[in-house]
C-alpha cells in the first residue's frame, strides 16, 4: 500500500515508511515547495526522533533551513508556520492512528495541508511523491542550517486571547490519550484557572493506555469513569496531534460534531452575521440554526484543508467552519482547525450559561440520523450511479460522491479517499422515513458486495 494518501504521507515503521524515505521526501518538498525555510513540528511517537533526523537532513541537503519546533501538536506548527512567516511547514505524525504509524503533513505557505487532489490549488503530494521516485536531486550552491525555536509561550498567549470565561464555575475532564494535545492544553488550563481532571497529559508514542482516537468508542471508557467519579460538568477529548477534539456530556454521552457546530453557532452568529461552512454530513439541525440566526449556509466536500480555502477567500465574512470528524475552524485564528482553541471557545459558552451541556444540545437533535455506514463494494462507481438513478426524484447533488435533498429527507454516498470502500449517511424526518432510505441503499450496496 502506497505511503502517500489523500491528505498526508502516512503508514506504518519501519514496513512502510522508513528513514530513506523521509530524506527524500525532505528533498523532494524543497524543490517542490521552492523553500528557503521550512517550519518542522513532531509528535512523541518513537519513530519521530529518527525520521526528523532524516527529513531535516534531507531538507537542508537541498538547501533550505529548518526551523526546528521541537515536539508540538500540528495547530502549532500551522501557527509557527504563519507567525515564523516560514515557506512551508512539515508536522511528524499520525494523528490518531496506533503507535505503529507515522507520516508527514505537508504544509504551504499559508499553513494549508498540501493533498494528492489535482482539482485543487493546493495539491502537491502527488508531486513530491514523483520526485521521490526520480531520486535525482540537484545539489545547491549552500546546505541549509537545523534553527531551534521556541514558540510554546508566543502560542499559549495567542491561545489565551480569545478566552471570555464568564462567572460560573464548571470542572471538565480532559483526555488527552498520551498524544501531544497536553503540551497545549496544560499550560492553557492552567493559565484560565479551569478545574480540570487530567487524563493522560503526558506524551507518549507507545500510548500504553489507549490510542489518542476520539472517534473510536473504546477510547470513550476512561472519560466517562472519570466524570461519573468526579462529577464534572463535561469531557473533551484530543486527537493524537491536538487538531481534532470530541466533547461528552455530563452523563458521558458523546455529541457528534453537527450537534456541538450548532451550538457554536447558536452563538457565534448572535455576535456576528456572515458564512458558516460545514461538513455535508451534518444534520439539519446546522442549516436550521444558521437560517434562524441569518447566515449563510455552506455544505462543503470532506477533507480539512478545503475549509481553511473556502473560509480564507471570505475571511472577514466568515464565522466558522467544522468537519464531522472534529476539525473545527475559527476566522480569528486564521480559519486553522485547533482543538485547544475550540475548548476555549467551548468553555466561553458554557461558563456565560446555567445550561448543562444536554440541554444546550438537546433542541438541536431532532432528526434521526444514521452513523456514517462503510461497505465494501466491488465498483463504487457503478453503486454511486445506481444510487443516483434510484433517488432521480430527489434534489442530487455531486459536492462529494453522490448526495440527493428531499423536503423531508437527504443522503450521502461517497467513496473513500484511502480504503475500498463506500461511505453512506442519511437523515430524515422520520424514523420510518430514515429506514425506508436506509433500507434502499444498503440493498443495492449488498448487491453489488463480492
Amino acid at each position: 500500500m502506497s505511503i502517500y494518501k489523500t491528505y498526508d504521507i502516512r503508514g506504518v515503521y519501519p514496513d512502510e515508511l522508513k528513514e530513506e524515505d523521509a530524506y527524500k521526501i525532505g528533498r523532494a518538498f524543497v524543490i517542490f515547495s521552492k523553500a528557503k525555510h521550512v517550519v518542522v513540528g513532531r509528535d512523541a511517537r518513537t519513530s519521530s526522533p529518527s525520521l526528523f533526523e532524516q527529513l531535516a537532513k534531507g531538507i537542508t541537503d537541498q538547501g533550505a533551513d529548518v526551523w526546528d519546533i521541537g515536539i508540538v501538536t500540528n495547530p502549532m506548527t500551522t501557527f509557527s508556520v504563519l507567525r515564523l512567516k516560514a515557506d512551508a511547514g512539515i508536522v511528524l505524525s499520525a494523528s490518531h492512528n496506533p503507535k505503529q504509524y507515522n507520516g508527514f503533513k505537508l504544509q504551504n505557505s499559508q499553513a494549508i495541508q498540501l493533498t494528492n487532489l489535482s482539482d485543487v490549488s493546493f495539491n502537491g503530494i502527488e508531486v513530491v511523491e514523483k520526485l521521490v521516485e526520480k531520486n535525482d536531486f540537484p545539489e545547491p550552491s549552500k546546505k541549509g542550517s537545523i534553527i531551534e525555536n521556541n514558540i510554546i509561550d508566543d502560542y499559549v498567549k495567542k491561545m489565551l486571547s480569545f478566552a471570555k470565561l464568564g462567572e460560573r464555575k464548571v470542572k471538565v475532564v480532559v483526555d488527552c490519550g498520551n498524544g501531544v494535545a497536553g503540551i497545549s492544553a496544560k499550560p492553557v488550563l492552567d493559565a484560565l484557572g479551569v478545574d480540570y481532571i487530567p487524563l493522560f497529559f503526558e506524551p507518549d508514542g507507545s500510548f500504553p493506555n489507549h490510542d489518542a482516537n476520539p472517534a473510536d468508542e473504546k477510547t470513550f471508557k476512561w472519560a466517562k469513569e472519570a466524570l461519573k467519579e468526579n462529577k464534572a460538568d463535561f469531557a473533551i477529548l484530543f486527537d493524537g496531534d491536538g487538531d481534532r477534539l470530541r466533547i461528552m456530556d455530563e452523563q458521558g454521552t458523546p455529541i457528534a460534531l453537527d450537534y456541538i457546530s450548532a451550538i457554536y453557532c447558536d452563538h457565534l452568529l448572535e455576535e456576528k452575521k456572515g458564512h458558516v461552512f460545514f461538513d455535508l454530513r451534518f444534520s439539519k439541525a446546522m442549516e436550521d440554526v444558521i437560517e434562524k440566526k441569518g447566515g449563510i449556509a455552506h455544505r462543503l466536500r470532506v477533507g480539512n484543508p478545503f475549509y481553511k480555502y473556502e473560509m480564507r477567500k471570505l475571511m472577514d465574512q466568515s464565522v466558522y467552519g467544522a468537519e464531522l470528524s472534529g476539525h473545527i475552524f475559527f476566522p480569528d485564528n486564521d480559519c486553522l482547525d485547533d482543538a485547544t482553541l475550540a475548548m476555549i471557545k467551548f468553555l466561553n459558552i458554557i461558563t456565560n450559561t446555567d445550561k448543562t451541556v444536554s440541554e444546550l444540545v438537546k433542541p438541536f437533535m431532532k432528526y434521526p440520523k444514521t452513523p456514517e455506514i462503510n461497505s465494501k463494494v466491488k465498483d463504487a462507481d457503478v453503486v454511486l450511479q445506481e444510487i443516483e438513478n434510484t433517488f432521480n426524484d430527489g434534489k442530487v447533488e455531486h459536492v462529494d460522491g453522490v448526495s440527493v435533498y428531499y423536503d423531508d429527507a437527504w443522503l450521502n454516498l461517497r467513496k473513500s479517499n484511502t480504503e475500498p470502500v463506500v461511505r453512506f449517511v442519511a437523515e430524515a424526518d422520520t424514523e420510518e422515513r430514515l429506514e425506508e432510505i436506509k433500507k434502499t441503499v444498503l440493498g443495492i450496496i449488498e448487491h453489488n458486495q463480492e
